[in-house]
C-alpha cells in the first residue's frame, strides 16, 4: 500500500514531540525540504540549551547545610527557581526574535501559526464557544451557515501580537484554517506560500481574517465562500 507523503505540518509535529527522533518518512522530508531542516535544527538547538540549563550540578556537603539550615529551605528552592528562570530567558528571547519578522506579514503568519500552534491547540483538546464564533463571524461580515463547511472552533489563541479565533474548516476541498483577528484590520488582500501551505488574508468589516489551506486556488475559494 502507498503511503501517503509526509507533509510539512505532520513533520513539524514529530519534531516538537521530539527532535532527536526522527521517524524514517520524517528524516527523508527532511532532507528534501529546507525550511522543516532549518526549524528541526533550531528545535535541536533549543534542546541543547534547555537541557544545558537544567543541569544544575549539586554543591558539595549540599546534603548537611540543607540538615543545618532547613529554615532557609523555601527561600532556597526560590532562588534556584530564579536562577533557571534566568538562564532559559536569553533562549525564549533568540527563538521569539527567529520568529518576529514572519509575523510581521499577515498570510505567512497564519500559516507559521498553524504549523506550530494548531498542533498543540488540538492535542490540549481545546473547544470554543460556539455562540462566541457566530458574534464573531457577525461582527466581521463573514458567514459560514450556507457553506455546508464541516467546523471546529478551537477559541482565541495568541497571534501577530494580539489574538485571533481559530477555527477549523473541513471543506469539499479539503481541510482548512479560518483566523480571525478582530483587531488587526488590512488594507487590502495578502497572500503567502510556505511549507507546503497557502494562505490567504483579506480585510473584514471588523479587523480582518485569513484562510490557510493546501493550495493558494483552495484558499481563495474557502476565502470567498464565507466572505458573503
Amino acid at each position: 500500500m502507498e503511503r501517503t507523503p509526509m507533509t510539512c505540518l505532520a513533520f513539524r509535529r514529530q519534531a516538537l514531540a521530539d527532535p532527536r527522533r526522527l521517524s524514517a518518512e520524517a528524516e527523508a522530508h527532511r532532507q528534501d525540504c529546507p525550511g522543516c531542516a532549518d526549524d528541526l535544527e533550531r528545535l535541536r538547538r533549543l534542546d541543547e540549551h534547555l537541557a544545558a540549563a537544567a543541569r544544575v550540578p549539586v554543591p558539595e556537603g549540599l546534603a548537611d547545610r540543607v540538615l543545618l539550615r532547613t529554615e532557609l529551605g523555601s527561600r532556597g528552592i526560590s532562588r534556584r527557581y530564579a536562577l533557571a528562570a534566568g538562564l532559559l530567558l536569553p533562549v525564549v528571547m533568540v527563538v521569539s526574535t527567529l520568529w518576529m519578522s514572519r509575523h510581521e506579514q499577515p498570510a505567512l503568519a497564519a500559516i507559521e501559526h498553524v504549523l506550530a500552534e494548531e498542533p498543540h491547540e488540538l492535542a490540549i483538546g481545546r473547544n470554543g464557544d460556539s455562540r462566541v464564533l457566530g458574534l464573531v463571524l457577525g461582527a466581521a461580515g463573514l458567514s459560514l451557515s450556507e457553506t455546508g463547511f464541516g467546523i471546529h472552533y478551537l477559541g482565541t489563541c495568541p497571534f501577530r501580537g494580539s489574538f485571533a479565533h481559530h477555527v477549523l474548516l473541513e471543506t469539499p476541498l479539503g481541510r482548512a484554517t479560518l483566523l480571525i483577528s478582530p483587531d488587526q484590520p488590512l488594507a487590502s488582500t495578502v497572500v503567502a506560500n510556505a511549507r507546503s501551505l497557502s494562505a490567504v488574508a483579506m480585510p473584514a468589516r471588523a479587523g480582518s481574517f485569513a484562510v490557510v489551506a493546501d493550495t493558494g486556488e483552495h484558499a481563495y475559494r474557502i476565502a470567498n465562500a464565507i466572505r458573503p
